[in-house]
């Protein structure tokens, strides 16, 4: 019977990604085992699934019978374990969580091990990336980011908020000048974050409301720290979260320029699929980041 469930799970992430090789992925197997789960349903209910080409793969007729009986039923039994382990008061199991690279490698670290301390039959993976992975295909419980949000299929819980500054080098600034507004960026060296509106356009405060400015980057990069080495290296004005800048700023390796223009707030968010409750796991993690002093 668990045999039969697992398989029916497996079926239902092949049809959910339209892919073997996406579903295996997502389910960490191999793609023959994807194979292996989807012939067995259609041995036990003697009919062809899904159909296949080179290219693409579609449903059957009785194929998106099952499909959504194998939904049905895959969700009933989340939702079975997730009150048993409420009842339990102990999530176990993996939680995956994505997180981008600087804030995860300057401000995850203490919340993480308390909250590893807190659910120790709870294994955590981490895994840091900046750029906007897709949490369903790519087998993910939730995911932080930074910023706006556009991809409506996530739910997501605001955490705080994240402070922006506009630096340079104080060699930057004795060879170049510091700008006195932002629309003087126009005529300096500016250094581009890839996942930031293509990395070209900065948003900043002042009397009149938030003023966007677009730019074209000396140099681009898709990590904040690598490109805070950059401006510390005297090679241009950097726009980026304190939490990345604030040691090179106490340091005097950076001089915060434009205060008088202090761009808003990003939001900090943890998101996770639409649809079903999360699971035990996960609304245990939630809960706990909602409640962690990110100041």
């Amino acid at each position: 019977m668990r045999d039969m469930l697992e398989s029916m799970a497996v079926f239902a992430a092949v049809v959910e990604a339209e892919s073997f090789t996406a579903a295996g992925q997502a389910l960490g197997l191999s793609k023959s085992a994807v194979s292996k789960h989807v012939r067995r349903l259609e041995d036990k209910f003697c009919v062809s699934l899904l159909a296949r080409t080179t290219r693409s793969l579609s449903l059957t007729e009785a194929g998106a019978q099952v499909y959504e009986r194998c939904r049905q039923i895959v969700a009933e039994a989340a939702a079975a374990e997730a009150d048993v382990g409420l009842a339990r008061g102990r999530p176990a199991g993996v939680l995956r969580v994505a997180a981008p690279v600087s804030f995860g490698q300057k401000r995850l670290a203490a919340p993480l091990a308390a909250f590893a301390a807190a659910y120790p039959e709870l294994q955590v993976h981490i895994t840091l990336n900046d750029r906007a992975i897709d949490l369903v295909e790519d087998g993910f419980d939730c995911a932080i980011r930074i910023g706006e949000l556009a991809d409506s299929s996530l739910i997501a819980r605001k955490l705080g908020d994240i402070q922006l500054a506009t630096a340079a080098s104080p060699a930057y600034l004795a060879a170049h000048g510091a700008p006195d507004t932002p629309a003087d960026l126009a005529g300096h060296a500016c250094l581009g974050y890839v996942y930031l509106e293509g990395g070209g356009v900065w948003t900043f405060g002042g009397e009149g409301g938030p003023t966007r400015r677009r730019f074209k980057p000396r140099i681009m990069a898709n990590n904040g720290d690598m490109l805070a080495e950059a401006a510390v290296a005297g090679l241009g004005i950097l726009h980026m979260p304190r939490f990345i800048l604030d040691e090179r700023l106490k340091r005097g390796d950076l001089i915060e320029i434009l205060e008088q223009f202090q761009p808003p707030p990003r939001g900090l968010f943890v998101l996770y699929p639409a649809g079903l409750p999360p699971p035990q796991k996960t609304r245990a993690f939630i809960d706990f980041l909602t409640a962690w002093a990110w100041s």
